[in-house]
């Protein structure tokens, strides 16, 4: 009787330690998920930030090309007077 108690014993404590042990891995894996999600996230936003940059920045190259083809044209212009 009681190596039969004891067997239910050790059966009770291996059940419930591999429990804590697969809610502790489900956990986790949730956390990492979570984690991952979250660094694709800012990944994206990073990217559509630098892509806007990207953008203001060829709208300025492009004013200022215009800026220096009307200056030269104006220099020219009173170069031919």
């Amino acid at each position: 009787m009681r190596d039969s108690l004891s067997k239910s014993v050790q059966m009770a404590i291996e059940i419930s330690t591999k429990s804590i042990e697969r809610s502790a891995q489900h956990e986790a894996q949730r956390t990492e998920q979570k984690a991952k999600g979250e660094l694709e996230r800012q990944k994206l936003q990073n990217e559509k930030e630098a892509e806007e940059a990207r953008k203001e920045l060829l709208e300025l190259q492009a004013v200022a090309a215009a800026v220096e083809s009307t200056g030269q044209a104006k220099a020219e212009a009173q170069v031919i007077r």
